[in-house]
């Protein structure tokens, strides 16, 4: 009986940290004028490192021009490149 309450707990513990789960910011659109990533939770700091890295393939740099809200939990972060 003790292995079976163990076996639920660990199992119980593993949903848990799946469903808090993040992925990382997706891509919703990118061109030379600028990217525009789709995020869930707290990863607005993750973005600024790629817009950076995707307006210095341009010789340009990243703005954050809006954050705003998307469909269910996540944000839509939009940067230009100038």
């Amino acid at each position: 009986m003790k292995y079976v309450n163990l076996a639920a707990l660990a199992a119980m513990t593993l949903l848990a940290g799946c469903a808090t789960f993040q992925s990382k910011p997706v891509i919703s659109q990118a061109d030379a004028g600028g990217v525009t990533y789709r995020i869930k939770g707290d990863q607005l700091e993750d973005t600024v490192a790629l817009a950076q890295a995707h307006c210095a393939t341009f010789g340009r740099t990243a703005f954050q021009e809006s954050v705003s809200r998307g469909s269910g939990d996540s944000r839509i972060v939009r940067y230009l490149c100038n």
